[in-house]
């Protein structure tokens, strides 16, 4: 560089970096005067020398190369540093701590070769191992906010020291108390130094992964929550695991790692402990191997309350909300008010009065109740309305509807009835298809019969039947089917009463009543009133009902055949004399059939007609009709005109049938008459007779009962050879008494009927003839009269 001063006439230069060492570099100048015109000039030449270049700062740089020859830090490729000065060699051009011929050299002193060489001038460039020097570079190569200088020098500012030092280009290196968190790049906030998996920006420890002590507090009966990870340096992410490892606590942990939540439910037995503990180890399973941090949660459990003042503490209770369940540990003294005066069971005693008894003494425990069995009580303690819809007898009537009784009001107590007695219940509130097994078994009113197939459970019960029974007829009904009874052999079905004077027989196996009406009844109501009992229960239990029975009004045929006597000799003609009654209470209707079979050796010659009747003869057979009715209570007679061939008795019958007769229908249901004997040739036998029955008979007087009179139960008519006593035949009359006869009292009373049999002398088998008789108390048997003998 030249520049001239005219004024002064001087020429300054400045040599260029390639001139030093050159010995003739020249500059060719000219002057002139100005002031004339043409100006006056004149040239001349400066030759310069300029002397080889020096190195100012002793960096090895010569000068003219150097960019700032003043200045050893800064140097050009030119550098030769075997001629840097000793000064040089042993500054720090970029305050690492490292001198700058260190740094050239590399850890084996060699600059050439590169690979352990560090850059003088680069902070960040530098063999750790090569620091000698304190250093002070106030750069942060790593981005950690520590600087340089911080980090090779340590705490202690001795980079001789190592224990303290860091290394400024590891942003996970550093000392936390150098750092200014402020100062940190953005590339060190991505870092994860202590691999927990959250970024250095958001981990209150970088350089550890850590997890931090918690407290929480849980009261019993809850399930309380801490975030355990929300101070710790974990994310809540799915990669992390959350596992307990320790700790004294006996209830119930969970840990939630995508929220970081522990929950903790205390057992039965920490209530007022304060210091259970969980510990807990939080890892970051994406790194391997994964790392790991611990921590403590303290937990207090204040002490147990009761919520639902049923006295048992919310940690035994097993519900603690709910006043009717507890546990053994309940204190029937710590109870509430309310507790006390509820009804856990729906029994309508309070539970309080059921835990103390009727003497109010929980300690007596003979007469304490269950407050939570509502078939556990003392009905006498009912103060409540009850509620309880369990049915404790199983008699198919809920308790409340017992213990309330049928005006839903538990005080008044005439409707109420015991829900542990399934025989007492009121009717009306019961649901047959509810009863138990049991109660079905049951027989509450000793009836014989269970209740379940007791119409009346409660109450032994005989219902009134009706019975309609044509006379002529046995006519039966069921009286036990509508009754409560069964029939088998322990229940007794007796007559104790009514109108009805035919003969009635029950048969208890069956419970069927068999009527047989009198000649009296037809046309009436009549009745019998009768008891039925159990007799397998002591006393007896019985019911009475009666059997309303009509007899219909309707005609009964009658026939008496009445022969000739006296002295009768063969080929005689003699007559019988034939009488249809009608006994019925209503007037015969269509035709009326006499017939009458002969005895070989009898011939029939001719009949009156004048009467209505018509006959006619086949064979022995006669047959006579008649279409006229027959009133009620009247007869009608006619006579046969028969001739005896030859001599001996002659016996024979007749028979009638038609007329509307409800029995008489037939040839074979036909009416017999007596069976009337004819001597001819013979004569007729009287007989006083005397006979004693067995069952009748009474030892003490002599003298037979007459019970089946003064009871009405003789008929009027005799019964043999028809009804129940077919068995028995009648040859004679259809002999009636009356009731004037069974008045009678005292030895002659009337016992029964018999009948009185002739036999053939021969052939006892043959029966020549019989009669119906009566037979007094004392054995006296005498005819329908109850005075004469008999005569066959």
């Amino acid at each position: 560089t030249v520049a001239f001063a005219p004024t002064t006439g001087v020429m300054s230069y400045t040599p260029s970096a390639t001139e030093p060492g050159e010995p003739n570099v020249t500059v060719v100048y000219q002057v002139c005067n100005t002031l004339v015109t043409p100006n006056v000039c004149a040239s001349a030449t400066v030759t310069i020398s300029v002397p080889a270049a020096g190195d100012q700062d002793g960096d090895g740089d010569p000068d003219n190369t150097d960019p700032q020859p003043t200045n050893p830090c800064v140097w050009s490729t030119s550098q030769v540093l075997s001629s840097t000065t000793t000064a040089w060699r042993t500054a720090d051009c970029d305050g690492d701590g490292v001198t700058n011929y260190d740094e050239a050299t590399g850890t084996d002193g060699n600059p050439l070769t590169t690979s352990d060489n560090t850059n003088p001038l680069s902070a960040c460039s530098l063999n750790l191992g090569q620091v000698t020097l304190v250093a002070t570079s106030t750069g942060d190569c790593d981005g950690d906010g520590v600087t340089n200088k911080d980090e090779i020098n340590g705490i202690d500012d001795n980079p001789l020291t190592l224990g303290d030092n860091t290394n400024p280009n590891d942003g996970c290196s550093y000392n936390k108390v150098d750092q200014v968190i402020g100062n940190v790049s953005a590339s060190w906030k991505t870092l994860d130094c202590d691999k927990d998996g959250n970024p250095n920006e958001t981990d209150l420890n970088p350089q550890v992964a850590t997890a931090v002590n918690d407290v929480l507090t849980a009261p019993f009966g809850l399930t309380s929550t801490v975030s355990v990870l929300s101070n710790d340096d974990f994310l809540p992410v799915a990669s992390n695991e959350i596992t307990r490892i320790g700790g004294n606590a006996s209830g119930t942990v969970a840990f939630a790692p995508t929220t970081g939540v522990m929950s903790y439910t205390p057992s039965a037995t920490e209530p007022g402990e304060p210091n259970v503990t969980v510990v807990y180890q939080v890892c970051n399973t994406l790194v391997t191997p994964n790392v790991c941090a611990s921590a403590t949660v303290t937990i207090s459990v204040p002490a147990a309350g009761d919520q639902d003042g049923d006295g048992d503490p919310d940690n035994t209770d097993p519900q603690p909300t709910n006043p009717c369940v507890w546990s053994t540990s309940q204190v029937l003294s710590s109870t509430t008010t309310a507790w006390r005066t509820a009804d856990c069971d729906g029994d309508g005693v309070t539970n309080y009065d059921e835990a103390t008894g009727t003497d109010g003494n929980p300690l007596t425990t003979s007469d304490n109740t269950n407050p939570l069995s509502a078939c556990s009580l003392n009905l006498g303690q009912v103060t409540l309305v009850a509620t309880s819809t369990g049915d404790c007898d199983g008699d198919g009537v809920t308790n409340k509807d017992e213990i309330n009784g049928i005006d839903d009001n538990p005080l008044t107590l005439g409707d109420n009835t015991n829900p542990n007695d399934g025989c007492s219940y009121n009717k009306v509130d019961q649901v047959i298809g509810n009863v138990s097994a049991s109660w079905k078994t049951l027989d509450c009113d000793k009836d014989g019969n269970p209740n379940e197939t007791d119409l009346n459970p409660q109450v032994a019960t005989a219902v009134n039947d009706v019975l309609t029974a044509p006379f002529g007829l046995t006519s039966t009904v069921s009286v036990l089917s509508n009754d409560d009874f069964l029939p088998v052999a322990s229940t007794v079905v007796t007559r104790t009463g009514g109108t009805a004077s035919g003969v009635a027989v029950f048969a208890p196996t069956t419970g069927v009543l068999s009527y047989t009406p009198t000649v009296s009844e037809p046309g009436t109501t009549v009745t019998v009133v009768y008891q039925v009992c159990n007799t397998l229960v002591t006393p007896q239990v019985c019911a009475n009902a009666t059997v309303t029975i009509t007899v219909p009004a309707a005609p009964r045929l009658s026939i008496a055949k009445a022969a000739p006597s006296g002295s009768i000799n063969a080929f005689d003609n003699f007559t019988y004399t034939i009488t249809v009654s009608n006994l019925g209470s209503a007037a015969t209707t269509g035709t009326i059939t006499v017939k009458d079979t002969l005895q070989s050796g009898l011939s029939f010659v001719s009949s009156s007609t004048a009467t209505g009747w018509s006959c006619s003869s086949s064979g022995q057979v006669v047959t006579c009709t008649r279409t006229s009715s027959i009133p009620s209570g009247s007869n009608s007679s006619f006579s046969l005109t028969v001739t005896a061939l030859s001599n001996g008795i002659y016996q024979n019958k007749a028979g009638v049938y038609g007329g509307g007769d409800p029995v008489a229908i037939d040839g074979t249901t036909a009416a017999q008459s007596n069976i009337t004997s004819v001597s001819v040739g013979q004569s007729v036998v009287k007989l006083t007779a005397k006979v004693f029955l067995r069952g009748a008979y009474d030892t003490n007087v002599g003298l037979m009962l007459d019970g089946l009179r003064s009871q009405g139960l003789i008929p009027l008519v005799q019964p043999y050879g028809k009804g129940s006593y077919t068995d028995i035949p009648h040859i004679g009359a259809e002999e009636a008494t009356t009731t004037s006869v069974l008045s009678v009292t005292g030895s002659n009373a009337i016992v029964d009927w018999v009948s009185v049999e002739l036999r053939d002398k021969n052939n006892p088998s043959v029966i020549l003839y019989s009669r119906s008789g009566l037979v007094q108390r004392d054995g006296d048997i005498v005819d329908v009269d109850g005075v004469s003998c008999l005569s066959l």
